[in-house]
């Protein structure tokens, strides 16, 4: 089977669906020839992986984030390759893209209408006339792309996400697979965990006594960084939270910190690479998102053996069974109700118990179980 993956933007394992698409490209590369058509430079050990560079635009200019041109640009540019190549290829898979192709599966990376209406919590409509041209321009091909199944096939990372999709466009659910997200986990040993947590913690001036919740993401809006602060006003002052991520977007929130008293409680981290040694210092993960189609923190949280409190609105709360792995708020708005979950993790004494078994789920979402049922789904559609 010879398999081609269109990247819409850099093959790099950072984040996003640039990472999925290299998790997934080097654990099927052990056994077959995968052929990877992204932007950026790739020098990789992986001997069965061919790289092909392509000029895909991404926004750097502030002008360019507002305009349609990159959007275009890139849909056009999708389809020209995914013609050119359809006779060579069993499997055509884009990643992180439109596109207008019979040949080709997407892998869809959120559904923008629904990420819309969840942001800001008003009709559609009224928030239509607020977008900007490059808004409109990814709405309209959505539409046309979704509702009009000009694909051979669409890969989403959660039923949520499938199932919005189908509410908002009418895509036939046969043509719609699901395909989680998927970790590497750790390789250390308990022990070795304890480790790290001691000097991690030490590193950043946390004392032992510290109850120290994460939150990882960089739109502060969309994951719920407002109900985070507001349930952190009503725990005791051992609470800390410490944030990885938030871009230049954290002095949106300085009024809320300042009023609510919390300057020397919120630590930012910034943007990271690795946040692994966040993880390994935290008591707690917390992401009250309003829409999220995956959300990998979570399971990576888990991972690290962390209780998760989360919002039945991310895609990974579907592998989380509410009291054994974490708790899911039905409103992510909630801040008085994050604060109880919070209090009741740590009162009663779950916090081990909860991070023991979102350890056994994490090793069920492995990047090499992922890389086989999409091989499965390859196999199926060949």
């Amino acid at each position: 089977m010879k398999i081609l993956f269109i990247i819409v933007g850099d093959f790099s394992p950072v984040s996003g669906v640039g990472r999925t698409c290299y998790s997934l490209a080097h654990r099927l590369a052990r056994d077959r020839e995968v052929t990877v058509v992204a932007s950026g430079n790739y020098r990789g050990e992986e001997e069965r992986i061919k790289f092909l560079q392509a000029p895909f635009w991404h926004p750097g200019k502030a002008w360019e984030f507002f305009l349609p041109l990159p959007v275009i640009w890139n849909f056009l540019l999708a389809g020209v390759l995914c013609r050119h190549y359809r006779k060579r290829f069993d499997i055509i898979h884009v990643f992180n893209g439109l596109v207008w192709s019979k040949n080709a599966l997407i892998t869809l990376q959120m559904c923008q209408k629904g990420a819309f209406r969840a942001a800001w919590g008003k009709s559609f409509r009224e928030q239509l006339g607020k977008k900007t041209p490059k808004h409109l321009s990814i709405l309209f091909l959505e539409w046309l792309i979704y509702r009009w199944q000009l694909f051979r096939g669409l890969v989403v990372c959660s039923r949520a996400e499938r199932d919005e999709i189908i509410r908002y466009y009418q895509t036939d659910s046969e043509k719609i697979h699901r395909l989680y997200n998927g970790i590497d986990l750790i390789s250390l040993s308990p022990g070795e965990v304890n480790l790290l947590r001691t000097a991690r913690r030490n590193e950043l001036g946390y004392r032992e006594s510290d109850r120290v919740c994460l939150f990882v993401g960089y739109d502060l809006k969309r994951k719920g960084f407002e109900a985070v602060l507001r349930a952190l006003a009503r725990l005791p002052r051992e609470y800390k939270l410490l944030v990885v991520g938030g871009g230049d977007k954290k002095g949106d929130f300085r009024r809320t910190i300042v009023g609510e008293g919390l300057e020397s409680r919120v630590r930012f981290a910034g943007q990271q690479h690795n946040p692994s040694p966040f993880y390994a210092a935290a008591d707690l993960f917390i992401l009250p998102t309003l829409h999220e189609p995956f959300g990998t923190a979570i399971l990576e949280a888990m991972n690290w053996g962390l209780p998760v409190i989360t919002s039945r609105l991310a895609g990974a709360a579907e592998l989380i069974t509410p009291g054994r792995e974490g708790c899911l708020l039905d409103d992510p708005r909630d801040g008085r109700a994050i604060a109880a979950f919070v209090r009741q993790i740590g009162e009663e004494g779950k916090a081990a118990e909860m991070g023991a078994a979102g350890r056994e789920t994490a090793r069920t979402s492995t990047w090499e179980r992922r890389a086989g049922e999409l091989l499965d789904l390859y196999r199926r559609l060949v």
